[in-house]
């Protein structure tokens, strides 16, 4: 019967609260009167605002007993000499970091005839717990940058070199406010060093483009390389690369970072400007003039350290050579191939056909090319702009204008599209992606990436508060995998099948028009729930609700919040072969607000659908 009825209010109500769990409910038998006003809200109530979980600090209480009651009879008299004992006593009981069971333990061992004790023993264990500002002060720090050009010289502990006892007298280093931390200057990597697809995209022009695909690739002359189904070599087997220098330089992935020759006398040279550094460092930070006299000694110092170093570790050898050394890739291969990372797995090169890679990029900007006609027909994912890049940066300069937002456009560009391709695909897909650090969206980003993270957060949060009261759970997003594995680990009863499923382009398959209602769905739910709050404070590092001003913050209200995501999504611009092109469908790939962007609308999506269902 009690299934029953449940089952009848929650279809009556529209809520998964039927007994008293929802605050159109008063209980059991007190259901709200406006039944129709619940029905039109079409599920309103579902996001009222849950408790507050307020984390209650431990009060003061005293127990019952004799002792304690003669001794708080023996505070409310009405002496002079009592009036400071009551004052303090009032502070212990409002002070969280007292300790409220060493003063029980003093109350209940004393004798009841002793009120005087008990009043004095109160007196001394406040003044013993009362708080202590303890004033520490935080040591400055100062970053020595060594150009790190071997490996052998971690082996030889420069790091520690500046730690010396000598040293730090002459500097004053332990009586200073200065901690020195010694930082390296690392060199480029692999994936900097080889991967072309940057600078070939960046020079594209429209003309090459052309002239590139009505050329004959040189895949024919390589077909143990050849992959079947797409007839162009797209591999990750380094045999096809035949300058062996830097063959053997990208067998060693894209995080390996090379070591350069490195002699005796260029060591003496660096330690010569670490001593330099670190005494100027120093003197400026502590602004003590006079240690700039001791320059002389502490390079002098650090050089003999290290050449005692050097021939302890190496003998009387002058010179640690590079390693097969490679500056930079060969124009064959640079003519030939672009070189990317794979996609799931960075760490490795993946060498894709040169006209192939191009010819799939145009693909998925609707390019085509008849002989040495080129058309830009568009699709439904992207289409030619009317707009120069003078128009957009126009349009981007005025909203960071009008929303207060710090941008330096000079230095940011257009982004470029490229790809990366997914080789644990049958057969091998692409990963179109359209992000760089410097892309005239990226301030943008940024700022809606610190909103929609409050907003994730307070969904999250109540979503949870339903759970726990309902048993009914309506957020579905995981931070990591280790969250999908304990759910399968705690479930009961055990199941042994398990089905997975995936989307197919999610990025580029949700109309823009859904992706804004979505994200202001929740939006509007969270700014509705921050008790008259009507402003969201926002810089490039986090965002929070007040009716307060906040120095270096900027506020935002909901109208704001919308204009800055629709012109985020209808405004995400690429280029490729000197030409501007918008998306006009899809989540704009490669941004910071990308991925958030993707999660908050599939949890829209599943709220909406969840609140449909009866049980």
């Amino acid at each position: 019967m009690r299934r029953e009825a449940e089952n009848f209010w929650m279809h009556q109500l529209v809520t998964i609260y039927p007994f008293g769990m929802n605050d159109k409910v008063d209980g059991m038998d007190g259901f709200a009167t406006d039944m129709n006003c619940a029905k039109k809200q079409n599920f309103k109530h579902y996001f009222s605002n849950p408790l507050p979980n307020v984390k209650r600090r431990a009060k003061f209480t005293i127990n019952n007993s004799t002792s304690t009651n003669k001794l708080t009879e023996a505070i409310q008299k009405e002496t002079p000499e009592n009036y400071e004992i009551r004052d303090m006593y009032q502070m212990f009981r409002s002070n969280k970091y007292m300790e409220t069971t060493k003063l029980l333990k003093e109350v209940e061992n004393t004798r009841k005839d002793k009120e005087s004790l008990l009043a004095s023993k109160l007196l001394a264990i406040i003044k013993l717990n009362r708080k202590k500002h303890i004033v520490t002060t935080e040591k400055i720090p100062i970053f020595i940058k060594v150009d790190f050009l071997n490996s052998i010289m971690e082996k030889l502990g420069i790091r520690n070199m500046i730690h010396d006892s000598k040293i730090e007298r002459m500097l004053h280093l332990k009586e200073s406010n200065c901690k020195v931390n010694l930082v390296y200057n690392l060199v480029k990597n692999n994936f900097l060093r080889f991967s072309n697809y940057n600078n070939t995209l960046k020079n594209l022009t429209q003309n090459q483009l052309v002239r590139i695909m009505n050329e004959e690739c040189e895949c024919k002359n390589s077909p143990e390389f050849v992959d079947t189904h797409y007839g162009h070599i797209i591999t990750g087997n380094t045999a096809v690369i035949e300058y062996p220098k830097l063959r053997t330089q990208i067998e060693k992935g894209t995080k390996h970072r090379q070591d350069f020759t490195l002699t005796l006398s260029k060591f003496r040279g660096i330690l010569y400007k670490l001593g330099t550094d670190l005494v100027e460092s120093i003197a400026r930070k502590s602004k003590d003039r006079e240690l700039l006299k001791s320059k002389t000694i502490v390079t002098e110092r650090l050089i003999s350290i290290g050449e005692s170093r050097w021939f302890h570790k190496l003998g009387d050898q002058q010179t640690v050579p590079a390693d097969n050394m490679c500056h930079k890739i060969d124009r064959t291969t640079d003519e030939k191939f672009i070189v990317t990372c794979v996609d799931k797995a960075a760490n490795n090169f993946a060498i894709t056909c040169k006209k192939f890679y191009l010819m799939k990029l145009s693909e998925e900007l609707g390019i085509t090319i008849n002989n040495k006609v080129i058309s830009f027909s568009g699709n439904d994912t992207y289409e030619l702009s009317t707009k120069d890049t003078t128009t957009i940066f126009s349009e981007y300069e005025r909203v960071y204008r009008e929303r207060k937002i710090t941008a330096n456009t000079e230095k940011l560009n257009i982004p470029l599209i490229f790809a990366i391709p997914k080789f644990h695909k049958v057969p091998i897909k692409y990963r179109f992606i359209a992000g760089a650090k410097t892309a005239i969206s990226k301030p943008l980003n940024i700022t809606i990436v610190r909103i929609l993270e409050v907003v994730k957060n307070y969904i999250r949060n109540y979503c949870n508060q339903t759970k726990n009261r309902s048993g009914w759970n309506t957020y579905w997003s995981v931070n990591s995998s280790s969250i999908v594995a304990n759910n399968l680990k705690n479930r009961k009863p055990r199941s042994d099948t398990l089905f997975c499923a995936d989307f197919s382009n999610l990025f580029t398959s949700l109309p823009h028009e859904d992706i804004i209602d979505a994200i202001m769905y929740l939006t509007t739910r969270t700014f509705e729930a921050q008790f008259g709050k009507k402003e969201i404070h926002c810089n490039q590092y986090r965002a929070f609700f007040s009716h307060q001003y906040h120095k270096n913050y900027t506020p935002y209200t909901l109208y704001e919040v919308k204009y800055m995501v629709e012109f985020l999504i209808k405004n995400s611009y690429v280029r490729f072969a000197d030409r501007n092109f918008v998306q006009i469908k899809g989540v704009p790939q490669g941004g910071n607000a990308s991925p958030l962007l993707a999660d908050l609308m599939l949890t829209a999506m599943e709220i909406k659908y969840l609140g449909t269902c009866d049980n």
